[in-house]
């Protein structure tokens, strides 16, 4: 079980930035409280969003009852699967993902070895019932971050587990859950047809109370271009709505002006906004994405501005809105620099209680805006294996072939896979020119692109040919290329 990282850079800068009354509920948090038990520290530690410590308190747990040289019975070995499936959530929820894989691996390769008696019969360990539905799942989620394919299948086996002991209501809710993950996966994969069948499937099992997930597969059915049934499933929505759910009632209220806007996408977006008081991001999201997308940049950064205004809770703890922000004023700002700033500073101000955007947020403009004085600090070793890894070749994100041409880059030297791509069929660069690239890089700390382009420049330069207009200095240098 190895260490996971000991510095906590969100706490750093919520001490240094944030107001004493969001620093107070981290800091006043006891250390240790002799009259707990053990659940009811890790309900007390999730509650506080202390998952750091919940991490720590599980992998001393696991450690202590490892060392038992006897077999532990059937009772105990649940209590360890109990806790390292604690230890495998807070991993998730502190984004280490790295350290997730690893652990998650091999509690995996001693569950699918170790073989223990049900009954008169012997089974693995995996198959039995000692290993819980959620910690199966857990581990599905996990594989979509490298190998999503493998990933869906163990959802779509697990939801078929879940689907035939439907009966009872938890493995319903089980079932349902599992469903709209697979379903929201596949929707993101372009798998419409798999993904409507799906969808199909779970409204034709929805009951007359189930107004929540009525709009949830409202949601999904907007997202595959399926109005009519997204309409139908807002309509199921509001005849099982309970009149005295304020909440639910808004959030039919924010489906329906979502429903509307996509029907009729020069709808007024002032008028779509029916509660002041409680603002749905999906809607004022996908608002936003559509005047980007019909070239209205600073109508879209208008809109995202309001909402950080006006409900900043809701836009601190949302994934989507602050990122979207930052690049919009990438592209459409006068100072963009300043703009980005003052963003992060105000969510540094108006954190809510879900730290994960925020951190994400502020370590990801950090890097970025740091990210020459970075590399210059790592030592030379580092940065020689950093570049080592990248070998690969990585494509340049943005390249308009045919303003290169103009200038005068020609793809005689650049690689094989960009000439596929443009329909080139001259000879990529030889095994003389990948030596030099990776010198390049080695001794300047590039990327690949950036010594690609250099060494270009440098050619281009030797055969007297301007690197900036492509016109050659005398006429004898159109022979040499």
């Amino acid at each position: 079980m190895s260490e996971i990282p000991t510095t906590d850079t969100f706490q750093a800068l919520m001490t240094r930035y944030a107001p004493g009354y969001r620093r107070s509920r981290s800091d006043t948090f006891p250390l240790t409280d002799p009259t707990l038990t053990a659940s009811q520290l890790v309900s007390q530690a999730a509650q506080a969003d202390h998952w750091r410590r919940i991490a720590s308190m599980t992998k001393e747990y696991i450690l202590t009852s490892v060392r038992h040289s006897e077999a532990l019975p059937a009772s105990d070995v649940d209590t360890l699967l109990a806790w390292w499936h604690l230890r495998l959530v807070s991993l998730w929820k502190l984004h280490f993902f790295s350290h997730l894989q690893e652990e998650m691996h091999a509690l995996w390769q001693v569950l699918e070895s170790v073989q223990v008696y049900e009954g008169n019969d012997l089974r693995v360990l995996v198959d039995t019932p000692h290993v819980s539905f959620p910690m199966h799942v857990l581990r599905a989620q996990v594989l979509l971050q490298n190998d999503r394919r493998r990933g869906v299948q163990l959802l779509w086996k697990h939801m078929q587990r879940a689907k035939e002991a439907s009966a009872d209501s938890v493995w319903r809710a089980r079932y349902v859950r599992v469903a709209l993950l697979l379903s929201s996966l596949l929707v993101e994969m372009d798998a419409l047809p798999a993904a409507t069948s799906l969808v199909d499937e779970l409204a034709s099992r929805l009951g007359s109370t189930d107004a929540a997930l009525a709009l949830v597969l409202c949601r999904l059915y907007l997202q595959m271009s399926d109005m009519a049934s997204a309409s139908r499933m807002l309509s199921c929505a509001k005849s099982a709505a309970d009149p005295a759910d304020a909440a639910l009632h808004t959030a039919i209220l924010n489906h329906e002006a979502m429903t509307q806007f996509i029907s009729e996408p020069h709808a007024d977006h002032e008028k779509l906004v029916v509660n002041k008081e409680v603002v749905d991001q999906a809607l004022t999201n996908t608002m936003a994405l559509d005047a980007f997308f019909h070239g209205h940049i600073l109508e879209s950064i208008q809109i995202l501005e309001r909402l950080m205004h006006e409900h900043p809770t809701t836009f601190t703890t949302t994934r989507a809105l602050a990122p979207n922000l930052l690049t919009l004023h990438s592209m459409g700002a006068n100072h963009p620099q300043e703009e980005k700033q003052r963003v992060v500073r105000f969510l540094v101000q108006s954190a809510g209680d879900d730290p994960c955007n925020l951190y994400d947020i502020m370590l990801t403009s950090v890097l970025y805006w740091q990210r020459h004085r970075l590399w210059g600090l790592l030592p030379e070793c580092t940065r020689a294996r950093l570049l080592s890894w990248r070998r690969q070749y990585v494509p340049l994100e943005v390249f308009d072939w045919h303003s290169a041409t103009r200038a005068g880059l020609s793809s005689t030297l650049f690689d094989i896979e960009a000439n596929i791509r443009d329909g080139d069929a001259r000879a990529g660069l030889d095994e003389a020119g990948m030596q030099q690239l990776h010198h390049i890089m080695q001794q300047q700390g590039i990327s690949f692109d950036e010594a690609r382009l250099q060494r270009h420049r440098q050619l281009l330069q030797q055969n007297r040919i301007d690197p900036q207009t492509g016109i050659p200095l005398d006429a004898k240098a159109v022979t040499r290329l």
